[in-house]
């Protein structure tokens, strides 16, 4: 992973750094300003200041016969070499910082299209293997089961059962990946919604209140608990089983449903068991 010395590049780096190894590319105008942002941070932490070469002449003097002919030499040029080297320093990080606001500037103005035509198509691709693997697991391990009741399974289970929950595992497989892009919208996004305030149709178009009914908000009601795993891989499975395929909306979709859901009106609606 790449040093950066940038503050948005380091802001920005989920959606930055996973892109050409994962499932979704970018704006050639957004992956230029990156790589230029990158190859300035690296020119920067490769800068190595000189070093004053006082004791080494000291240590010099003391053996030489002539010492009065002692070539000193070294601490003349080091005065030269320190003001290039700042000069050089002060060069890179005027550069380093014109490219990381090029770089910002290219994400805001096209956080849109971003979405549109990367991400969310990048989503899609990998929910349908999230889908596949999940139909080729069967009835897998409990959710939430411990390390013996999945090596038990194991035992049991075909082949393909035991491919399709590797395939899904939290740390290498198909739900990092989710999350790795779930992670790359959120940096991309843009400011909070109108409406939605709470980012009830952010990550579902039909809302959490249809995906997780009995979802408390605000302080009305007591908190509940959500009617899936903790783990990013049993989520996923009981999403792809309970017919909940997620989105990834812009902003302006976000609001568009919520009120497609709670009508034109603007306002935090507070949801209790049964709603």
């Amino acid at each position: 992973m790449s040093k950066l010395h940038t503050r948005n590049a380091l802001r920005l780096r989920a959606l930055l750094e996973a892109a050409p190894t994962r499932r979704w590319t970018l704006p050639s105008a957004v992956a230029d300003a990156y790589r230029t942002t990158v190859r300035l941070s690296e020119a920067l932490a490769h800068l190595d200041q000189p070093v004053y070469p006082w004791e080494d002449h000291v240590e010099a003097a003391l053996a030489s016969k002539t010492p009065a002919k002692l070539d000193v030499s070294g601490l003349v040029d080091h005065d030269r070499a320190e003001r290039e080297y700042l000069a050089r320093a002060e060069v890179l990080t005027a550069a380093a910082k014109r490219a990381d606001d090029t770089l910002s500037k290219a994400v805001d103005g096209q956080r849109d299209r971003i979405i549109r035509e990367f991400l969310a198509p990048a989503g899609g691709r990998l929910w349908v293997d999230i889908v596949a693997a999940v139909n080729d697991l069967g009835e897998g391990p409990p959710p939430g089961a411990g390390a013996d009741v999945r090596a038990k399974w194991a035992l049991q289970a075909g082949e393909r059962e035991r491919a399709a929950y590797a395939r899904l595992d939290d740390e290498t497989g198909l739900a990092r990946e989710y999350v790795e892009l779930r992670t790359a919208w959120s940096m991309v996004v843009g400011p909070d919604p109108e409406h939605d305030y709470s980012g009830d149709h952010a990550e579902f178009e039909a809302g959490l209140c249809t995906v997780w009914p009995g979802r408390s908000r605000g302080w009305v009601s007591a908190p509940t608990t959500p009617p899936w795993p903790d783990n990013t891989r049993d989520r996923l499975v009981w999403l792809v089983r309970n017919g909940h395929e997620p989105w990834w909306p812009t902003r302006a979709e976000q609001d568009a449903a919520w009120r497609a859901v709670h009508g034109n009106g603007k306002g935090l609606r507070i949801y209790t068991e049964g709603d």
